[in-house]
């Protein structure tokens, strides 16, 4: 029994990263680049500027943009990968972010071993044997199991790592284009786990470039454009925002 709410709140969220900018690679410029100060060899690169925004439970947030817009940024602050140049962001939940489905499993051992790990990581506090069968079951690899995880093909790998950590729920969960790698068939099969594993969860957010599946998840959504938010609104608006983005980035 869930005993408060999880929240997240941004405030004045500025990240900036010090961008290496490289010049023709003559031996002249590489000669005078030797006697330049590091200062002008790179320069601040905002990569999100001044953001402010307020998630509660039961929220269920869509992150759209274009490549290198900012939102895998944003869910990295808010997961603790990356502290603010400016601002804060407050976290109140335990946070399970999805965003590498290959972090957390070791190539030299097998499938199997790699569950059993992922099992006692995800349910510490519970008997982990009953996960362990229902993650490879589910996972539908069979045979494959007791090859060690480094020969597994990129699907398999995708089935493996999609079968375990979509089994469990979390106070704040940050899924960050989950189902890239695995095939089309696996999708549909985990596509509705992911929903339950949703369902069960206090705050969402769900990065994609599917629109269709923010409509279908989400019940609200965020456009972010150039490192700032442009849109903070319904799934409808900031599908119809996003796509207008890309058609204007087509021309």
């Amino acid at each position: 029994m869930q005993k408060f709410e999880p929240e997240i709140k941004i405030s004045d969220l500025t990240l900036t990263f010090n961008a290496q900018y490289f010049y023709p690679s003559t031996w002249r410029d590489r000669f005078v680049n030797l006697y330049r100060p590091p200062s002008v060899l790179s320069q601040p690169e905002n990569i999100l500027k001044n953001i402010n925004l307020n998630f509660k439970n039961r929220e269920r947030v869509g992150l759209l943009g274009l490549n290198g817009a900012g939102k895998t940024s944003l869910c990295r602050c808010i997961a603790g990968t990356y502290k603010p140049t400016q601002g804060s962001v407050e976290v109140r939940g335990q946070i399970q972010s999805i965003a590498d489905v290959s972090i957390g499993l070791f190539p030299e051992l097998t499938g199997r071993e790699n569950i059993k790990i992922l099992s006692e990581l995800l349910h510490p506090d519970k008997e982990s044997k009953d996960f362990e069968d229902e993650i490879c079951s589910f996972s539908g690899l069979r045979k494959y199991l007791d090859l060690p995880y480094k020969h597994y093909s990129n699907g398999m790998k995708a089935r493996l790592a999609l079968s375990a950590i979509s089994s469990h729920p979390s106070d704040i969960l940050i899924l960050d284009e989950v189902f890239d790698g695995a095939d089309m068939g696996f999708r549909a099969k985990i596509g509705k786990r992911v929903h339950q594993m949703i369902d069960n969860s206090g705050i969402v957010l769900f990065v994609s470039h599917n629109p269709r599946q923010v409509l279908e998840v989400c019940n609200r959504a965020i456009v972010i454009f150039d490192s700032e938010v442009i849109l903070d609104g319904t799934p409808e608006e900031a599908v119809a925002e996003y796509e207008s983005l890309c058609r204007a980035n087509e021309n």
